[in-house]
């Protein structure tokens, strides 16, 4: 049987020289010829590779000689004439040829990548961080440590007999609730009031912490916390689950410094941290529970580290504030919102309000106001100053100034996950998880 004679082009697998030639399939054999008609290639069909058919792309046919033919098949001609001969696409090819099946392969891949995330990493990473030898976790933590006391943190300046003391505290705990957890407190000079556990059970507590605290039960408290990301081995597993969600991004996305293929890499630290945080919360509840402690200490450190909530929502002055004004200075926060039940409403805080003064403080910017507020903490009382748009003759607006306690914050903002898992539990999830604590250690 004689075929159709196709153009082409020829590579001999030495150069990137390509040649025009012309092909045609005689029976099963495919002939390769050059413009003169001189035979260049033969090769029974089975012996060559063909790839597969894409719409408006050519074909390559790979010979057993290192030749390598380009052959345009706009037509689809060179697939019949190959499918006559017998030659045969390969399943997948056939496959993705059907719009359901190629639907269902993706919902089918999408499936599989979603149980690696949600499911396969976290396994994965507790399986390795478990498997990993002791001596490479340590070795980490203790480069962590050395790149924060190089950049980030000072040595401590807190009296040696104060160090000594919570070491002790907390060792004798930490021998009674979790004799098999081994751990290194490394105390560090930090503007921050924080504790945070590194890989290889390295413990940082900053200076500011312990005098904040005032009171060592709420430090061995916190402590106990961070003691329980070391024992699950926290630090080790984040790095690795991070690690194994930039992998992941990185073959779908095939990019690994995009924006694309960072998203999840933060989602699955921000969905991990949340879980680490309740599983150390828990464990620190154990902890102080096993050693007879209250958890009340801890629970008014935290408070006391918890911003007021005023209860308000603010914007901007705005030029047709100041005008209305009578065109004073334009300085303070506009109140937008005033949430019902709120500190502020119950002071007589009223929308359209112009916040100056908080706290004895003059107010020249919206952002002013909100450091103001997020610095002053639950349950101090503050005197608020400013001016009110009047309903009755007279001036159009009058100063006022009312006085407002500020309350403990409706929603946790601490709830949220804090960098690297470190932050230690918040004062509502401790009021949650120590209820039976309470109850038992009162």
């Amino acid at each position: 049987m004689s075929a159709a004679t196709f153009s082409a082009f020829r590579f001999d697998g030495r150069t990137a020289h390509a040649t025009a030639v012309s092909m045609r399939l005689d029976d099963d054999v495919l002939i390769v010829e050059d413009a003169n008609g001189v035979v260049l290639e033969r090769e029974p069909l089975p012996a060559a590779r063909v790839s597969d058919a894409f719409d408006h792309a050519p074909r390559l046919i790979a010979l057993s000689s290192g030749t390598t033919l380009e052959v345009p098949d706009e037509g689809g001609e060179l697939a019949r004439v190959l499918e006559r001969a017998g030659f045969k696409d390969s399943p997948a090819t056939r496959l993705q040829r059907h719009w359901a099946v190629v639907m269902l392969a993706l919902v089918a891949c999408i499936g599989l990548i979603a149980a690696a995330y949600f499911f396969g990493l976290p396994v994965a990473a507790r399986w390795v961080a478990f498997a990993l030898p002791a001596t490479v976790e340590k070795r980490l933590g203790t480069q962590l440590l050395a790149v924060l006391d190089g950049h980030f943190v000072l040595p401590s300046v807190l009296e040696e007999t104060e160090r000594a003391t919570i070491v002790r505290r907390f060792g004798e705990a930490a021998r009674k609730a979790a004799p098999d957890v081994t751990f290194r407190l490394e105390f560090r000079a930090a503007p921050m009031v924080n504790a945070f556990a590194l890989p290889g059970g390295v413990i940082v507590v900053t200076d500011a912490l312990v005098d904040v605290a005032g009171d060592d039960d709420a430090v061995i408290g916190v402590l106990a916390h961070e003691l329980g990301h070391v024992r699950a081995k926290h630090g080790m597993r984040q790095v690795l689950q991070s690690a194994g969600a930039g992998s992941l991004a990185g073959l779908m996305w095939g990019d690994f410094s995009g924006t694309a293929a960072s998203i999840p890499v933060l989602l699955g630290f921000l969905r991990s941290s949340r879980a680490f945080e309740r599983e150390a919360d828990e464990f620190a509840m154990a902890f102080l529970h096993e050693n007879g402690l209250s958890v009340q200490p801890l629970q008014r450190f935290f408070a006391s580290l918890t911003p007021g909530w005023l209860g308000v929502s603010t914007e901007p002055v705005t030029p047709d504030i100041v005008k209305g004004l009578g065109n004073r200075e334009a300085r303070g926060a506009r109140i937008i919102v005033v949430a019902s039940g709120g500190p502020a409403a119950k002071s007589g805080v009223q929308i359209g309000d112009v916040v100056t003064e908080f706290g004895g403080r003059k107010i020249d910017s919206h952002g002013e106001f909100l450091r103001a507020v997020r610095r002053t903490k639950t349950g101090v009382e503050v005197r608020i100053k400013g001016w009110r748009e009047s309903s009755g003759p007279g001036p159009a607006w009058t100063e006022y100034e009312t006085t407002v306690r500020l309350a403990e914050r409706r929603t946790a903002m601490s709830d949220l996950p804090d960098f690297l898992s470190t932050h230690p539990p918040t004062a509502e999830r401790l009021r949650r998880l120590g209820r039976e604590t309470e109850k038992d250690t009162r």
